[in-house]
């Protein structure tokens, strides 16, 4: 087996997938167009990316029954910020009861600068608005590799 699950399991360490399809995404855009704020460029990731942030939702606290403890979430890309963004939408009792902690990778945390398109039509800024940087710091650790 190759990937980061297998290698992970060579090691002992058990890790849970977001079952997520490359079709998914387009889910993004069927509700997002939807949505006047998404549409205007002011979304949040409740309404387009919420049928992700279920699915998440549902693997982390699986994989917190299974192991009895909180879990470390590794989110690469859109993935990174989707978790903050769960965290977000879930809050501190929740993040405390199923965080460990969030390493990210290659994950855009900051909109993109002025005159340039925001592919999340505005979730991640308005997620930074809301629940900026490290969050929960005072709760789970936090490593993002650029």
């Amino acid at each position: 087996d190759v990937g980061l699950q297998a290698c992970l399991a060579r090691r002992g360490i058990s890790a849970a997938v977001v079952p997520v399809e490359r079709l998914d995404w387009v889910k993004v855009f069927v509700t997002g167009l939807q949505d006047e704020d998404f549409r205007a460029g002011n979304g949040t990731a409740d309404v387009a990316f919420g049928w992700y942030l279920d699915t998440a939702q549902a693997v982390i606290e699986d994989s917190v029954r299974s192991s009895g403890s909180p879990v470390v979430l590794l989110g690469h890309s859109a993935g990174g910020w989707l978790a903050r963004a769960l965290m977000c939408r879930e809050g501190r009792d929740w993040v405390e009861a199923n965080v460990k902690g969030l390493v990210t990778l290659g994950t855009p945390h900051l909109p993109p600068p002025e005159g340039r398109k925001d592919m999340t039509q505005g979730c991640l800024t308005n997620l930074n608005a809301e629940q900026p940087s490290a969050f929960f710091s005072d709760l789970i650790f936090y490593i993002s590799v650029a």
